[in-house]
């Protein structure tokens, strides 16, 4: 009996370790532990390059997809009865956790359960096999929907992007008419002032022209 299990985990390492290497979705998968209830569970550990606001949205996506709606508990994400791929015929409960990996980049830790299982209460040898097995199904399950799901954020960055672009471009627009009808009006004002300048300056002359023809008269009589 030991043997056959041996063989199953080399046998889903194997597989985990070629599902890395045709599809490069993430950093890297692998088995390990998390804390949880203080108790060491094993664990199927994902790094992400992705933030790990993004990943968590993504991952309340995905498994409500899967017909079930994660929800909180004792600081971890708790999923019930979900199959882990399309093609399972067996459901299983999830519990995960998302932590933070600098700014861009997050760890997924996914304890995977028999259905109403708690994983406090399991042996040691029995969470190791679901783990290791889960954890092949979930390689293949949740890095083509994270990339799906940053896919859908990026197209929405863009999408908004360009609205904000569009908002800048609208607003230089209704700019330039205005500045185009104060520019009209200015030429209008620039034309009647010098029209103004040359009336003025034609009333300038005349009166010149007067007190210069009065001196001169007043000078003849003295």
């Amino acid at each position: 009996m030991s043997k056959i299990i041996i063989i199953t985990i080399v046998v889903f390492q194997f597989l985990a370790i070629q599902g890395i290497g045709q599809d490069q979705k993430y950093t890297r998968k692998y088995s390990g532990t998390v804390k949880y209830q203080k108790t060491e569970q094993p664990a199927t550990i994902f790094e992400f390059k992705y933030p790990a606001s993004q990943v968590e949205e993504g991952l309340v996506e995905f498994f409500k997809t899967q017909g079930s709606n994660p929800k909180q508990t004792k600081g971890f994400y708790y999923v019930s009865s979900v199959r882990i791929t399309k093609g399972d015929t067996k459901f299983q409960d999830v519990y995960y956790r998302v932590e933070k990996d600098g700014k861009e980049n997050c760890k997924v830790y996914a304890i995977v359960t028999e259905i109403g299982e708690d994983p406090v209460t399991r042996t040691s040898s029995h969470n190791a096999i679901v783990a290791v097995g889960a954890g092949a199904g979930l390689v293949a399950a949740l890095a083509p929907a994270m990339d799906e799901h940053d896919y859908k954020v990026q197209l929405t960055k863009q999408e908004e992007d360009i609205r904000k672009t569009e908002k800048k471009m609208t607003g230089l627009l209704d700019d330039g008419k205005q500045l185009e009808k104060k520019r009209v009006n200015l030429e209008k004002e620039i034309e009647t002032n010098k029209q103004d300048q040359a009336k003025l300056q034609e009333q300038l002359d005349a009166k010149k022209q007067a007190y210069q023809q009065y001196v001169e008269k007043n000078v003849k009589k003295n």
